[in-house]
């Protein structure tokens, strides 16, 4: 039944890891352009950081000649929208002659959400326009999920998983309490690790749509919170070592073995180490 019991426990802590493994998929990127007469270009990121200011620079030429037109041809409106369509940010690009283009800047209070955003930019005349339509992500990052950093990430999730699973084995085979009790320490400290690494990674590339960010971030506290008790109580047993110290040298002058020794102490002591 105990067997049972700890097969039991490391399964799930497999499953737990085999479903936080990630794959990057690369972000299709959505563009609307329409023109009666002009042509817009500007640089606008797939990506961008949350809580964070940003700029765009911005080009007009004429659809028939391929000219560059400035401030005094036509004027241009910005318009900054969340995923559900709410109008965050209205703006009027500022012209640069040495530069020969508009741009437009926001601060870092506009975009203060994870989610997929749309930018639009109008130009007009009295008698041509012409608008573009584009379409980014918000993250914590500022950047997509990459096929290398995905790869990364699994290598260091694999080599915790390992360091973890080794931690477990020695918990089961050591009988001297103290391997037992480094053996947890590793395990609980890995744990934390594992899990603050997962939380972050999901919620910084917005992957919280999965339910894996908030699963991790409660895994994260509970097992962080979960580790004073333990100190507390590893504390109280190096004490209670302390005290049958002496008791078991008698008992080993007296010609008992080493194990029998501790066999007795732990009896009598009731140990909490007892697996």
């Amino acid at each position: 039944m105990i067997n049972m019991y700890k097969k039991s426990i490391l399964f799930m802590f497999v499953l737990l890891f085999m479903v936080s493994l990630v794959s990057a998929v690369p972000r299709i990127t959505t563009e609307f352009v329409g023109d009666a007469g002009y042509d817009i270009e500007a640089n606008i990121q797939s990506y961008y950081k949350v809580n964070q200011g940003a700029c765009v620079q911005i080009y007009v030429f004429n659809k028939s000649d391929g000219e560059i037109l400035t401030n005094e041809s036509v004027s241009c409106e910005v318009s900054l929208a969340n995923d559900n369509g709410t109008e965050l940010f209205v703006g009027y690009p500022t012209w640069h002659p040495n530069r020969n283009h508009f741009d437009v800047c926001r601060n870092g209070t506009i975009v203060t959400s994870q989610e997929d955003h749309s930018i639009t930019i109008v130009c007009n005349s009295s008698t041509l326009a012409g608008y573009k339509t584009a379409f980014f992500e918000a993250n914590q990052y500022g950047t997509g999920l990459t096929e290398a950093t995905s790869n990364n990430f699994n290598k260091g999730m694999i080599f915790l998983m390992i360091l973890f699973l080794l931690g477990i084995m020695g918990l089961v085979k050591f009988d001297n309490p103290s391997g037992k009790l480094a053996c947890y320490y590793v395990c609980h400290v890995l744990f934390i690790v594992g899990t603050f690494s997962m939380w972050q990674f999901n919620s910084g590339y917005n992957l919280g749509y999965l339910g894996l960010a908030g699963i991790y971030k409660v895994l994260f506290w509970v097992s962080t919170v979960a580790l004073f008790p333990m100190v507390i109580l590893s504390l109280a047993w190096i004490f209670w070592m302390h005290t049958v110290t002496e008791e078991i040298k008698d008992m080993m002058d007296r010609g008992m073995t080493s194990e029998e020794a501790w066999s007795r102490a732990d009896k009598s002591g009731k140990s909490w180490f007892k697996w």
